[in-house]
């Protein structure tokens, strides 16, 4: 078993009347993380602008925290947190997303974002995967954290690494 702190707030935005919500308590996790896990509710999601809205059905899987230098770009300097779902699972249900894939790499990650707002939604990395962008869904509660944390080799010095959670240099395998 390990300890995982589990934070159930959020903060107010500045100006804004909306409460801010102390952390919650201390959980503990009995079981290693598991690549899927079971998911009888459909997850909706979308850009900032709502022009691009998506929906999930199905199993989720692994969950992490990717600290790539490609990923630091796109989040202006932070790790992204990420998640991966089959790709018959992902369906874009409105709008459509603009890809751009790096042709100067030997395997490059083909990223799909709104044309419009420039939202980065899904990532395809993996064969039949699409990883899904956490800060898109509709209701974050749905991503509980990640389980993993990589490409930890990249993370710059001022980055907190997970230390309740499996790291690694570059990927598991």
């Amino acid at each position: 078993m390990r300890p995982v702190y589990r934070p159930d707030c959020r903060a107010a935005t500045p100006g804004s009347d909306a409460p801010v919500v102390e952390p919650g308590p201390l959980v503990t996790i009995e079981s290693p993380p598991t690549f899927y896990e079971e998911s009888a509710m459909s997850i909706d999601g979308g850009c900032y602008c709502k022009q691009i809205r998506y929906e999930i059905t199905g199993d989720i899987g692994m969950k992490f925290q990717c600290f790539c230098r490609e990923c630091q770009y796109l989040t202006g300097g932070s790790p992204l947190l990420t998640f991966a779902v089959p790709e018959g699972n992902f369906k874009v249900t409105s709008g459509e997303p603009k890809e751009f894939t790096r042709d100067d790499l030997e395997n490059p990650v083909t990223r799909r974002f709104c044309p419009n707002c420039g939202t980065h939604i899904t990532s395809i990395a993996m064969p039949g995967m699409v990883l899904v962008k956490t800060g898109t869904l509709d209701d974050r509660t749905q991503f509980d954290g990640p389980d993993m944390a990589i490409f930890t080799c990249d993370a710059a010095a001022y980055h907190q690494v997970p230390t309740d959670i499996p790291t690694f240099e570059k990927t598991p395998g």
